[in-house]
């Protein structure tokens, strides 16, 4: 993962609590592995709601907040969230990325928004193995 940078036109509160976002969505799988930890204890945050959200393999986002690709989980005692998602492919101007935001325990403020982005050389294997993204 290269970084984290903004929030993204696409966020819709009410997403779905779930941890497998797919909803039929063809692509390569891919597991996001998340762990929370408040940077004011370097201990991980739980209960925390990590939510997620991203474009289909050929770069197309859900309208609707209960649609594919999106979700959100709490997170566990350890800081952590996995959703079963797919490899998220890009639009015109923008890399391959996914967005994540997390909110405070039973609060709408937000403590952290961003999008986690995916270096040129796994893409660049993605499609070389032949899987469409």
């Amino acid at each position: 993962m290269a970084g984290l940078s903004t929030y993204g036109p696409y966020c819709h509160e009410g997403q779905p609590r779930r941890a497998d976002i797919r909803a039929g969505q063809d692509g390569v799988y891919l597991r996001l592995a998340i762990q929370i930890i408040d940077v004011s204890t370097c201990k991980p945050l739980s209960s925390a709601q990590v939510d997620t959200w991203q474009a289909t393999s050929m770069g197309q986002y859900s309208s609707t907040m209960d649609g594919y690709l999106r979700g959100w989980q709490p997170s566990s005692k350890f800081g952590t969230v996995d959703f079963d998602t797919i490899f998220p492919g890009h639009y015109s101007g923008r890399a391959s990325h996914i967005h994540i935001v997390v909110r405070a325990v039973n609060e709408k403020r937000v403590l952290q928004f961003g999008m986690i982005y995916f270096d040129q050389d796994i893409r660049d294997e993605v499609e070389v193995s032949g899987l469409r993204l």
